[in-house]
């Protein structure tokens, strides 16, 4: 476990799709940097657009999405420096999470499970209908998505930020 290394022990902490999973985000990103070595690079994915926020969040266990300053903030409040946040996913992420939305209509029936359990099977749960359709998603018929996409990457229209900085 953690109690078994010392602090500033790593050179890399990598957190994808991870944070908005966690109450108190702040003591998280906290706690995980003890580990952090001086100078070591933060890479994390988060969603991004509070305004976005909506019973698929939920149904995946996140407390919420960020918004780039709010981001910035909490990353810069932990004790990082040289921060670079990256808009990622314009236009396909946004299109395919519209899609999502409509396929899958049974979100009630996890209402009853708790924020932990949500998270737990967002990780592992696959719709059927994704199985079905991921031949489509094949390199090359993403491609150019990837080429637009980064045209992008600095006007806060996608679904998600990158993020990257160093421990002070």
């Amino acid at each position: 476990g953690l109690e078994e290394l010392s602090e500033s022990y790593f050179d890399y902490l990598f957190a994808f799709e991870v944070l908005e999973h966690i109450e108190d985000d702040m003591n998280a990103l906290l706690s995980w940097s003890r580990y952090l070595k001086r100078e070591g690079v933060l890479l994390i994915s988060v969603p991004a657009h509070m305004k976005a926020f909506g019973p698929e969040d939920d149904a995946v266990g996140h407390y919420r999405r960020y918004e780039k300053k709010s981001l910035y903030n909490l990353v810069e409040s932990c004790g990082y420096k040289d921060i670079a946040i990256y808009n990622y996913g314009f236009p396909l992420g946004n299109l395919t999470r519209k899609i999502s939305l409509f396929l899958d209509k049974k979100e009630e029936d996890k209402k009853e499970l708790t924020m932990e359990q949500k998270s737990i099977m967002s990780g592992i749960e696959r719709k059927k209908i994704t199985n079905k359709i991921s031949f489509l998603f094949n390199e090359y018929a993403i491609f150019p998505f990837f080429v637009i996409q980064r045209m992008f990457y600095n006007r806060d229209l996608g679904d998600g930020y990158v993020l990257f900085a160093r421990k002070q």
